[in-house]
């Protein structure tokens, strides 16, 4: 299942993510460890291109 930046806080709350490792966008993700702590949370995932190298509107978009 794929989410972008903040949808994983819909699919955690769904209790779709339970047991599972998601991440969500960067500066939120201190904020969904603590609101799902049935999820465990991936902060390691690293980005697929350097930022200079996407456009803005598509950066959740390279999964």
């Amino acid at each position: 299942m794929v989410s972008i930046c903040t949808g994983s806080f819909a699919l955690a709350a769904a209790g779709v993510l339970d047991g599972l490792r998601a991440t969500t966008h960067w500066q939120y993700v201190d904020e969904f460890d603590r609101a799902f702590p049935a999820v465990s949370v991936d902060r390691d995932v690293l980005w697929p291109a350097p930022p200079t190298r996407r456009s803005p509107r598509s950066r959740g978009i390279w999964a």
